[in-house]
């Protein structure tokens, strides 16, 4: 999630060309290196395991009124626990990223920045943007939430492992103009 470091460099991946951002300052062993960061989709019936986030969805889908999506989420009736994982993102279309408008206070407290006003490309390092920015992307064309989880995402210099939840917000209740997007607390793993 920070900006690429003096102990990171910039790789290929051998098998997909793709570019991605390696540590090289030494783990516990003094020879380990950080490893990519993966999202895996999950099923959206397999909320329940994950029971703030589910609470989240359902708040969700009682705002979704004759098809039309919300342009908000009551935070009075989001778990209090979910708030300091919680991220509101506009969306920005046209640059396929999203400006973060509210940042909770876990993420908050652990960036060496100000992240309220930077956009996701600003704010994640250069994969794991295209990663949110590729999940952001899929979810406002589909008008869909996504639950997904994430491993080894650099959270302060730390690997973290979560799942995470990613709603769609509309202005209009058609188009997709924003996000609120939650990390599961009790998934949240860090190294």
């Amino acid at each position: 999630m920070t900006p690429m470091t003096s102990g990171s460099r910039r790789e290929a991946d051998e098998s997909t060309g793709e570019m991605h951002e390696t540590d090289t300052t030494s783990g516990a062993s003094g020879t380990e290196a950080a490893v990519p960061s993966t999202l895996e989709e999950l099923d959206l019936n397999t909320i329940a395991d994950f029971p703030l986030l589910a609470t989240c969805l359902t708040l969700w889908k009682e705002n979704c009124v004759d098809g039309k999506l919300p342009a908000h989420l009551n935070v009075e009736r989001v778990p209090e626990e979910v708030l300091g994982y919680t991220m509101l993102l506009d969306f920005i279309p046209e640059e396929r990223d999203a400006l973060v408008r509210i940042v909770g206070n876990y993420v908050g407290e652990r960036a060496t920045f100000r992240a309220a006003g930077m956009t996701v490309r600003g704010f994640f390092d250069e994969r794991d943007a295209q990663i949110v920015n590729d999940a952001l992307c899929k979810v406002a064309a589909s008008r869909v939430p996504s639950l997904a989880r994430r491993t080894h995402v650099v959270i302060h210099g730390e690997q973290a492992s979560y799942v995470r939840l990613i709603l769609p917000l509309s202005n209009n209740g058609r188009i997709v103009t924003g996000f609120f997007k939650a990390i599961e607390p009790s998934s949240l793993s860090a190294k």
